[in-house]
């Protein structure tokens, strides 16, 4: 009799207790201070400042003129060139060398002295190594180009006759045109002088089988040239 009794309570503990533990609120199972100090973390959390994401630039484009040494004389140059916001892009350039032809005649007097041209058309990779809205800008070009080199030949007209009221010209002079593919390479340096002006310093060269050649040069370009 006493071991039914007993089952008898026992039982009626179980069916009570899961109620109770469920009706208590959640807060009892966290003491006061503990609830403090998760508040105090959480209004922590919501203090610190969050990192802006990060965002890519935009694309640059931008053409102009520009000028310097190469070979063995001046140069004037055209260009446009694109670099999109990954920091590839391409270039086109052309460049306009021109200097006093060798081996004129001591007794040589034209109006005008002869002179040899060179033309160098390059179309480029670009890689820009610097980050974006970064000022200079460093980066490098390679591509290929069409060389044309013409040169001045100057040669004695053997009709000429000083007493002749013609007065035939004593020298014939005829154009030596050489063209050959090369490859041009160049390191440049970008600053940003305005919204829309960019400077370029840079160092380039040519190797072709004709007359390959170093040069330097200061290019002004005009455009979208900010990243």
């Amino acid at each position: 009799m006493r071991t039914i009794i007993k089952f008898i309570v026992i039982t009626a503990l179980f069916s009570i207790m899961p109620h109770n533990i469920k009706a208590q609120p959640t807060t009892c199972f966290y003491p006061d201070g503990e609830s403090a100090s998760l508040k105090t973390f959480t209004e922590f959390q919501d203090s610190i400042p969050k990192s802006a994401p990060v965002t890519r630039g935009s694309d640059v484009i931008h053409g102009g003129i520009g000028f310097g040494y190469m070979m063995k004389g001046g140069y004037f140059n055209l260009k446009v060139k694109y670099v999109s916001q990954y920091h590839w892009g391409s270039s086109l350039d052309f460049k306009f060398c021109s200097w006093k032809t060798k081996n004129i005649p001591s007794d040589y007097s034209p109006l005008f002295y002869p002179r040899d041209e060179c033309l160098v058309v390059s179309l480029n990779l670009v890689k820009v190594f610097t980050g974006t809205g970064q000022s200079p800008r460093f980066s490098a070009e390679v591509g290929p180009s069409l060389v044309r080199i013409e040169n001045e030949i100057i040669t004695p007209n053997p009709d000429y006759d000083p007493n002749s009221i013609w007065h035939l010209s004593k020298y014939f002079r005829s154009d030596e045109v050489k063209q050959t593919l090369g490859l041009s390479m160049s390191l440049g340096t970008e600053i940003i002088a305005a919204p829309f002006i960019v400077l370029d310093f840079s160092v380039f060269a040519n190797i072709n089988s004709v007359a390959s050649f170093l040069g330097i040069g200061l290019y002004f370009g005009f455009g979208d040239v900010t990243d």
